[in-house]
């Protein structure tokens, strides 16, 4: 089923229910957006509707592995400072 906002001239009736999904939906589009420019991904005509879903669960499997290695990278990056003296200030 496709839903698409209520315009000017259109009746407002849309339930609660519909509302949130309408907004699930902009949040989903809006993510897969932002995916789509960060890691490059584009859509590769799949053959079937699995072969589409697959596709995008792979997408989204990178993005969340290049994200956890971003937080390695960060959690090794603040080991080191605390690894470090501090500055004193004074010159020798």
């Amino acid at each position: 089923m496709l839903m698409a906002g209520a315009k000017k001239v259109m009746k407002k009736l849309m339930t609660r229910q519909q509302y949130l999904f309408l907004t699930a939906r902009q949040r989903v589009e809006s993510v897969i957006s932002v995916l789509k420019l960060r890691l490059g991904i584009e859509s590769t005509l799949p053959r079937s509707v699995m072969g589409f879903f697959a596709h995008y669960v792979w997408c989204l499997l990178a993005y969340q592995l290049r994200r956890l290695g971003q937080l390695a990278r960060q959690a090794e990056q603040a080991q080191l400072w605390r690894l470090t003296p501090p500055l004193t200030g004074v010159v020798a």
